[in-house]
């Protein structure tokens, strides 16, 4: 898998995925095409992209499989949050993981990021085991917002070292905190 910045040729893809109800279903409500449209352009106007995304491609035969990225860029945080959106078709192969896990050695590689946070939907059990299968644990600032159905886990720079060369007991993350 390679992880690329989003280009222009990438708007069909973009839209298709945040106007796509059953992709969206446990994110939030869809987009319309004139807002995805509208979004996408201000992401890749200069000076505009305050959440970059990064498209995961299938290294092999370089077809498109979805985004993944940071959900809002800060410059110098201490934490930020990651998410990912695959096509229909690229859904239940391991592609999730596999770019979810080169977003994450990549920020770990690449910034000064202390802690890497993803938030998701209760009801939807295929998201918590990948989660919990790269290393994300309930974090320290309390798991969730109360009320919300939507989970908030953490991996740690410390932690993701340990689950990257295999050294977890089971590639849960048992220390993970709020640090920022």
């Amino acid at each position: 898998m390679r992880l690329r910045s989003l280009v222009a040729q990438d708007e069909a893809l973009f839209c298709s995925l945040y106007c796509d109800r059953d992709t969206m279903r446990f994110v939030g409500p869809p987009l319309s095409p004139q807002a995805a449209t509208r979004w996408f352009r201000d992401l890749l106007a200069p000076g505009g992209g305050r959440q970059p995304l990064l498209l995961a491609m299938e290294e092999r035969t370089g077809g498109r499989l979805g985004l993944c990225g940071v959900t809002c860029w800060v410059p110098d945080a201490r934490h930020l949050e990651v998410g990912i959106l695959l096509l229909a078709e690229a859904r239940a192969r391991g592609f999730a993981r596999e770019g979810m896990t080169a977003l994450l050695r990549w920020l770990f590689e690449t910034t000064a990021v202390d802690e890497i946070r993803v938030e998701f939907s209760a009801e939807c059990a295929a998201v918590r085991r990948l989660n919990e299968r790269i290393g994300f644990a309930p974090c320290a600032i309390g798991g969730g917002r109360a009320g919300s159905g939507r989970l908030t886990w953490s991996v740690g720079r410390a932690s993701w070292g340990r689950v990257e060369k295999g050294d977890g007991n089971d590639g849960r993350n048992r220390s993970a905190g709020s640090s920022g």
